[in-house]
Order: structure tokens, then sequence, then C-alpha cells
């Protein structure tokens, strides 16, 4: 296994990007870059203000973006707790998979501006169907139901 880190920060955050090497790197033999056969997803969550959820319904997650993850720019997005995101699934409705997943809820901003950049969002879900102890992760489809990415 390899492990790559890059500058992500020019990428649209919230879309597939494919990954492309350079499988001759600085040699200088002129092969130039190929596709990896590999799409990566750039996340537009930056940060968790708090990195779990209690077994309930009605649980809030809180999330900050660098740049607007709710609104007239972006859609509609949705947001849902999941072992694995399936970003296969671009429907923006996804019904509850338990303890897989649960269904795909509103995101919307707190209102709140974040003291280091960007502004904080949340997701209302319903965690009463998850095994405790388990690790989740956050999935966003950020055009939600109408599909505009």
């Amino acid at each position: 296994w390899w492990d790559v880190k890059f500058d992500a920060s020019g990428l649209v955050a919230g879309a597939m990007h494919s990954l492309c090497v350079d499988l001759d790197g600085l040699a200088g033999l002129a092969q130039g870059f190929v596709d990896a056969g590999q799409q990566l997803y750039v996340t537009p969550v930056l940060e968790l203000q708090k990195p779990s959820v209690a077994p309930a319904q009605f649980q809030a997650l809180i999330f900050r973006c660098e740049e607007q993850c709710a609104g007239q720019v972006t859609g509609n997005p949705t947001a849902l707790l999941a072992t694995a995101c399936d970003t296969t699934d671009t429907s923006g409705i996804s019904r509850a998979q338990p303890p897989m997943s649960t269904t795909a809820v509103p995101v919307r901003a707190t209102g709140e501006a974040s003291a280091i950049s960007g502004a904080w969002y949340q997701a209302i879900i319903d965690a009463s169907q998850l095994t405790v102890g388990r690790q989740y992760r956050v999935c966003i489809d950020m055009d939600g139901p109408l599909r505009t990415r």
C-alpha cells in the first residue's frame, strides 16, 4: 500500500474525482498522467462538533464546512450515518438500513459562524437503531434529491 497526501483545496467539495498518477514520476520519460481507475470523494465536512451520538432519536449531528453546505447554492443537501457511504446512490433520499445506516435527513445551517473558518451545519438524525460502540461515517449528498451535481 502507498500513502499519498495532497492538497485537495482546488477540487469541488461534495463531488467525485478521478485519481490520476504519473507512473514514471520525475524520471522525465514523458509518460504523463494516467487514470488509476479509482474515484475519490472530496468531503465538504472539515470538523465534527462532537464525534459521537447517543442511540436515540433526535440526535444533532453538527459539523463545520469551509464552503456553503446548505442553501440555494448547493440545493438541499442530506446527511446520514452509515458504516460505509454509498457514493453510487445519488438520490438524496436513502432509507435507514438498521443497524448499518440511518435515514437521510436535511442539512440546515445553525446560524453560527466558525471561529476558525466556514460555518456550522446540522442534521437531526434518528440513531436509535444503530449499534452502540460501532464506528459510523458521516455521509452527505450535497445536492440532495435535486441531483444537480
